[in-house]
């Protein structure tokens, strides 16, 4: 047990008399402590109330006795200082109410500098006893914690799975901590160099899904209460485990201006020190834990031949991490393409594993036979697209919405979409490229204002009133933003969208079209030729009454989605324009049901 070096003492006097202030003086200094005078009760009392003192010595016999308030109030502002009284031999009844008052001795005036020194003495054993039954208790709270997480994990030896055991570690931490909220990252591969959140308890504001560990390490620190446990081992890197707001283990409150203890309670949670007897047992603990989940990966990979889920046709996670890994690498080598898609698909109402086992049957229905999809969780799944571009990633997702719309309406589906190399050149990249749009098609307009029923005049007001104009600024693309340009404007706006967007391959538009300067002519120019890689569909808005002031574009390219809807009045459109391929497939339904003809049939 190591001993902290004597503390600086903080003595508090009420005195008035020269003599002792200046023996007070002379002798706090001269050991290295610090004093603060103070020559009335008020003052004093607001000494006190400020900055706890270790040592008050009051003259008693101040204001006609009044001093013994001070030594009253004291035991509320300051309950661990040293109280003592100062008295002639005049006062000797006042010195004999302030030890009933609960001073901690008298001194008679005249003051001796011995007698003050002895005070001063008593005071540094007494923190440093105070110190070493703080600590005593800790080391028991370390011994208990370890003990206890240990017990606990030692049920995460059935676990199969990395992610079963993950939950597992997670619960067991947050249980035994008393934490009100966890998470745990863990690596999707050993090859990988970022951390994806693999389970949550409680609610963490802005949690990233995907990030490298000094990321996390950064949004920990940024955060009020919570604490990081790395799972890892000497021979084992899991992951990371995060703790929020856990309880009071191990804290204690410091000590007058004593050292500071490695906890410190606030509102009955508290922060963990570096060091200590609680860090070192959850040390322990996470080692061992990541030892276990280890295990369950090892487990996993040899109950289940490392292919198939056991509950549905979809493939193991371990499995879509290991085809990934082998489609980058020959997309690398061959200059191919491959895209993959996040699903999270929200069920109010139902739970059972076999409603999640008939999800996975309705995306397997709606995907190719070479797709390959991986179920990680009831209501999360991961989909491969071999030598697939983003234009048919997005076919795909289109299909796969259209497919839920009919099989199972009463699901929430969201789905996010990456493709290489356009959005990274590593699985872990493209997934939390994949997570992130999944997340924005979550919080897309169309299902925020629920623009469904809706005509595309209606949702145009809709979102006018929905946009404040000036906001754009820091907002994310797939957000909308006002747009007021003159028409020639627009014209040049969509070509360049559509110029850029051969740069990087394929590219399919589709426009309003009317008479004169308009939209469809400028694309058409831009596209070029007809072709798989280009392709423009148009819609004649003009010949229907609710819609002939509407302009609208969208356009899906290998590496995301552009969508404009506005109004054309005296040769200026006013509307929005947004990245999100959630409304770019919204307009493009809309202009269908408009003109009555399919568009982007896929």
């Amino acid at each position: 047990m190591s001993i902290p070096p004597p503390p600086t003492l903080h003595v508090v006097a009420v005195v008035r008399d020269r003599a002792t202030h200046q023996l007070i003086e002379r002798v706090i200094e001269g050991s290295g402590d610090a004093v603060t005078f103070a020559p009335d009760l008020a003052e004093g009392l607001a000494c006190c109330a400020s900055e706890a003192p270790d040592l008050v010595l009051v003259e008693v016999g101040l204001d006609e006795g009044a001093g013994l308030a001070v030594v009253h109030h004291m035991r509320a502002l300051a309950p661990r200082a040293a109280v003592y009284a100062l008295a002639t031999p005049a006062q000797l009844e006042l010195a004999t109410q302030a030890v009933a008052l609960g001073s901690t001795g008298v001194f008679m005036l005249p003051l001796a500098g011995d007698e003050l020194l002895s005070a001063l003495s008593g005071v540094r054993t007494r923190i440093g006893e105070q110190w070493r039954t703080d600590e005593l208790e800790r080391e028991v709270q370390g011994a208990r914690l370890a003990g206890e997480l240990l017990d606990a994990l030692d049920a995460m030896g059935e676990c199969v799975g990395r992610r079963q055991a993950a939950r597992s570690a997670l619960e067991t931490f947050v249980t035994a901590t008393r934490a009100r909220r966890g998470a745990v990252f863990l690596r999707p591969s050993e090859a990988s160099r970022e951390l994806m959140l693999t389970e949550q308890i409680g609610e963490f504001s802005g949690l990233p899904g995907f990030c490298a560990e000094m990321d996390l390490m950064r949004y920990a620190a940024a955060q009020e209460g919570i604490e990081v446990v790395r799972l890892a081992s000497r021979t084992s890197q899991q992951g990371v485990l995060l703790l929020g707001d856990i309880g009071g283990i191990g804290s204690a409150p410091t000590t007058g201006s004593g050292p500071p203890l490695p906890g410190t309670a606030l509102s009955g949670r508290m922060t963990l020190a570096r060091s200590g007897p609680v860090r070192a047992a959850l040390e322990r603990a996470a080692a061992h834990a990541a030892a276990l989940v280890a295990l369950g990966a090892e487990r996993e990979a040899a109950s289940r031949g490392t292919m198939k889920d056991p509950d549905s046709s979809a493939y193991t996670f371990a499995y879509f991490v290991d085809v990934a890994g082998r489609e980058i690498d020959k997309a690398r080598r061959h200059g191919r393409r491959f895209a993959l898609a996040t699903l999270t698909i929200e069920t109010p109402g139902i739970e059972s594993a076999a409603d999640s086992v008939q999800l996975a049957e309705h995306v397997l229905a709606a995907v190719r036979d070479t797709d390959v999809l991986a179920r990680v969780d009831d209501r999360e799944f991961y989909l491969l697209l071999p030598e697939t571009g983003g234009i048919g990633a997005h076919a795909c997702r289109r299909r796969v919405m259209r497919h839920f719309r009919q099989a199972a309406p009463q699901a929430q589906l969201s789905i996010g979409v990456s493709t290489y190399p356009h959005d990274g050149g590593d699985l872990s990249g493209l997934m939390r490229v994949a997570r992130h749009r999944a997340d924005a098609s979550r919080d897309s307009v169309v299902s925020r204002l629920d623009l469904a029923s809706s005509s595309l005049t209606d949702v145009l007001e809709r979102l006018l009133g929905y946009v404040i104009e000036g906001t754009s600024h820091g907002v994310s693309p797939e957000q909308p933003r006002i747009l007021t340009l003159p028409r020639a404007d627009i014209v040049r706006l969509a070509a360049g969208a559509v110029n850029e967007a051969r740069r990087s391959g394929s590219a399919w538009a589709v426009t309003t079209d009317r008479p004169g300067l308009n939209l469809s002519s400028a694309v058409r120019v831009a596209l070029g030729a007809p072709s798989e890689e280009a392709r423009l569909d148009c819609a004649d808005a003009s010949l229907v009454t609710e819609a002939s002031d509407i302009e609208a574009f969208s356009l899906i390219t290998e590496h995301g989605a552009y969508s404009l809807l506005g109004r054309l009045r005296d040769d200026v459109v006013h509307g929005v324009h947004t990245a999100d391929p959630l409304f770019s497939d919204f307009l493009v339904d809309r202009l269908s049901d408009l003109v009555g003809t399919r568009l982007w049939s896929s």
